[in-house]
């Protein structure tokens, strides 16, 4: 039998405090998540974050959605006023904002299994770079055409995937 459960951080995860993050992701590591067997999920620098605390906290597998790998880089185009629709917040990026993410990549490796699910037509990242920098033969990797950037997770071709990646050994 497979039991579902969430626990969602976009209500107290800030973009550029990286230090207050880490410190509710260990507090809830700590007190709910360990003894239990977790996935990690996150879209676009979800993605990234999903990936990069799935090595910190050895999680074993992780969906990852339009990922940002390259922070530093990837973020530029969001300096000045950003509406995240996903939250309802309007943000207003800086440069120095922007450089909390300085010499943070997403790794790769460390015995993470991952489904990564890139659009070709993505307009926020790069589909191939991902591919080039993040993907490794225990991957699962799907792509799709014509989707740009945010996924209806719930269609059916999306969440078919989803679900044997989740129910698979």
């Amino acid at each position: 039998m497979v039991t579902w459960s969430s626990f969602s951080c976009s209500s107290f995860f800030d973009y550029f405090d990286h230090d207050a993050n880490l410190a509710v992701f260990n507090q809830a590591w700590e007190n709910v998540l360990k003894h239990h067997e977790v996935t990690f999920s996150g879209s676009s620098l979800g993605g990234f974050w999903a990936n990069f605390y799935a090595q910190i906290f050895d999680v074993k597998r992780i969906l990852l959605v339009n990922p940002v790998i390259e922070p530093h880089a990837q973020l530029q185009q969001f300096i000045g006023p950003v509406y995240v629709e996903k939250r309802g917040i309007e943000l207003v990026v800086t440069q120095a904002d922007i450089d909390t993410y300085e010499g943070l990549t997403s790794p790769s490796g460390g015995g993470v299994r991952r489904l990564i699910l890139l659009t070709r037509d993505d307009k926020v990242i790069d589909y191939k770079r991902t591919v080039d920098h993040l993907t490794e033969e225990d991957d699962t990797l799907l792509i799709f055409d014509k989707d740009d950037h945010t996924l209806d997770l719930n269609e059916p071709r999306f969440r078919d995937p989803i679900i044997k990646f989740f129910i698979q050994d």
